[in-house]
């Protein structure tokens, strides 16, 4: 089974950080001619940040997943909220400040087979863990579910139980690929590895503080930042087909229970 990881991706590397936050049971819903994979596609959005700093100009680009929490004011239904990186989401610089952020865009495939970027007016509400080491920033935000072609994890898909954790269990995860984004509709890249260290001690994350971190060997990419990884618990080796999943609710880049912090 794979859960939900939240991983924060590091860039230059074959090696993924990832924390946990709090969270909790099965993957995506997907429908029985729907692989798994292909389901996780379709949670996922590519974001554009413009951003300012001096005189200069930088384009961020990152990924966002879709979450949905049920909430019983809402009989039966769900809040639905963007998932990205902290430092995606403030646009970071490479001393870990903040940029002046001129615009935040998304793409998302429509299901007319288009992909445009959307810039909405105003600057959207982030909410940031308190814990600074965790490098995860939300938004509600239910995209039109009769225009746009996507998939939510749903909350009960997050990794709650770190007991069940142990290096060697193998991960997957999508996300941006920006050597190929896609023209019409956006792309996503699927990359699989493994959950190569679980230390002991805190370690400093991608956001410069000491936190909890899991280790994976995985290969990741410019943009991978914010990308849902998954964790295989339920006894996946190579070779097999079973996909039990749990989401070890993690942005590529750094892995974070996300719970909590919903």
């Amino acid at each position: 089974m794979f859960r939900a990881f939240f991983v924060y991706v590091v860039f230059s590397a074959t090696l993924a950080f990832g924390q946990v936050a709090n969270g909790a049971s099965t993957p995506t819903q997907t429908t029985p001619s729907l692989s798994f994979e292909r389901g996780l596609r379709k949670a996922v959005a590519f974001l554009q940040l413009d951003c300012h700093q001096g005189d200069k100009h930088f384009t961020v680009r990152g990924t966002g997943f879709f979450v949905t929490v049920p909430d019983k004011r809402l009989d039966g239904k769900a809040f639905t909220y963007l998932v990205t990186n902290r430092h995606v989401a403030m646009c970071w610089n490479d001393d870990l400040q903040p940029m002046q952020i001129l615009s935040t865009s998304m793409r998302l495939n429509r299901k007319d087979g288009s992909a445009p970027l959307l810039t909405p007016s105003g600057s959207p509400l982030w909410f940031f863990p308190s814990d600074e080491s965790v490098d995860l920033a939300i938004v509600g935000y239910a995209p039109d579910e009769q225009i746009y072609d996507f998939m939510t994890i749903p909350y009960d898909a997050l990794m709650t139980d770190e007991k069940t954790l142990s290096e060697g269990m193998q991960v997957i995860f999508s996300g941006y690929f920006y050597q190929l984004p896609g023209e019409k509709r956006i792309e996503p890249i699927i990359r699989e590895g493994i959950l190569a260290m679980i230390p002991d001690e805190e370690i400093l994350t991608t956001t410069k503080k000491r936190g909890k971190v899991y280790l994976c060997d995985v290969h990741t990419f410019h943009g991978n930042s914010g990308s849902p990884v998954f964790v295989d618990v339920g006894g996946l080796r190579r070779g097999c087909s079973d996909r039990n999943t749990k989401c070890l609710v993690s942005s590529a880049e750094d892995t974070t229970k996300m719970k909590t912090s919903i």
